[in-house]
């Protein structure tokens, strides 16, 4: 026989490899059956899933709260498979291990997955949405999935009874227990169009604090993580056309590396607007380029901008400012494969040094 069942009490598994679940076959009143958020301390504590029982002298309450094995569709060899914990306040079903009429195992019974059921007054089934709300995935009569036919829907909670069953703080398990009121950590969702994974990352407070995401469909895959509080997000996408993209957006500056068949390209700016940028690759004909690969670096600031052009028939220098040619104290510039050195003069003309005469340039062409 299969029953259905709520999911009281998950603490216990590491130490005796079961669950604490609430039959309703067992209980006498649908009150037994409520959220436990709405009253922990009555609905774990004092309620206890507990039935009527008729002997010949009374009539007497027995707790039927029943310790249940848990089972998983893939898996069962040693250090493999598929594992999940139910979680406190879930709903699902409990079937029982053996023949139902030796009495040896009356109390034996095993978790063997959620229950997925519509609520007649909210209109809501209680499937887990594609989204990052926690709304179910099918509300008022419509689906919160956008492909709720070829959807894998993987959302992840932890509910608990906030200072444990035997000690339980109302106020904190009303939090704890209430899966509409707890935070998401994971959301992994597989159909015909995606596959999206969603990690929240969670405080001591159990606030979020980032986010990382990765998205992957027609158009590509796309990585991104973003700090909550101070809203820097870092990207990395690759599109369907080998276009890619590496960015972070922060207040302190941002940054972006990008690139395709035409090129890649390199920008940084600060808070203050000042900044830097390298292309490389082709330039098109209509702008003035020849489609050969350039390499060009600029830097900007408010103060001015300088930029400088490598091209295959020459070097293009242009700067708001000065440009100074600067070898360092041991060393000089040089022009040519023989190494001469050349001398500049404001007019061009020659420099006389004690009786020697020297040539100079007004100009340095290569």
């Amino acid at each position: 026989m299969i029953y259905e069942a709520l999911v009281i009490d998950n603490s216990g598994f590491v130490e005796k490899g079961t669950i604490r679940v609430r039959i309703k076959q067992s209980c006498i009143s649908p009150s037994m059956l409520r959220d436990l958020s709405e009253n922990p301390t009555y609905s774990i504590d004092k309620c206890g899933g507990q039935r009527w029982y008729q002997t010949e002298k009374e009539k007497k309450f027995i707790y039927t709260d029943t310790d249940v094995k848990v089972s998983s569709g893939i898996g069962g060899g040693y250090d493999y498979g598929l594992f999940y914990l139910p979680q406190p306040n879930s709903w699902g079903l409990v079937a029982k291990i053996g023949d139902p009429w030796d009495s040896k195992t009356t109390d034996n019974y095993v978790w063997i997955g959620a229950l997925y059921q519509r609520d007649l007054i909210t209109k809501s089934i209680n499937i887990p949405s594609d989204t990052m709300n926690n709304k179910n995935g099918v509300e008022d009569s419509i689906a919160n999935i956008s492909n709720v036919s070829s959807a894998i829907v993987l959302k992840t909670k932890t509910t608990s009874i906030a200072g444990g069953p035997e000690n339980i703080d109302q106020d904190k398990s009303r939090e704890s227990l209430d899966f509409k009121k707890r935070p998401i950590e994971n959301l992994i969702v597989i159909d015909k169009d995606k596959i999206q994974i969603v990690h929240n990352v969670g405080d001591n407070e159990e606030k979020i604090v980032a986010t990382e995401t990765l998205n992957i469909n027609a158009d590509g895959f796309e990585i991104n993580h973003k700090d909550e509080k101070s809203g820097n997000i870092s990207r990395i996408n690759l599109d369907n056309s080998g276009n890619f993209l590496i960015q972070k957006e922060a207040d302190e500056a941002d940054i972006t590396l990008s690139g395709n068949e035409e090129g890649v390209n390199i920008d940084y700016i600060d808070s203050k607007q000042n900044g830097a940028n390298v292309k490389i690759g082709k330039k098109d004909t209509s702008l003035g380029g020849n489609n050969k690969t350039e390499i060009d670096l600029t830097a900007f600031s408010g103060n001015g901008s300088c930029s400088i052009r490598i091209k295959d028939n020459g070097i293009n220098v242009e700067s708001s400012k000065d440009i100074t040619i600067a070898p360092g104290a041991d060393g000089k510039v040089n022009l040519g494969n023989n190494g001469m050195s050349v001398l500049v003069s404001p007019t061009g003309g020659d420099v006389l040094i004690g009786n020697v005469t020297i040539p100079c340039s007004k100009n340095v062409t290569a």
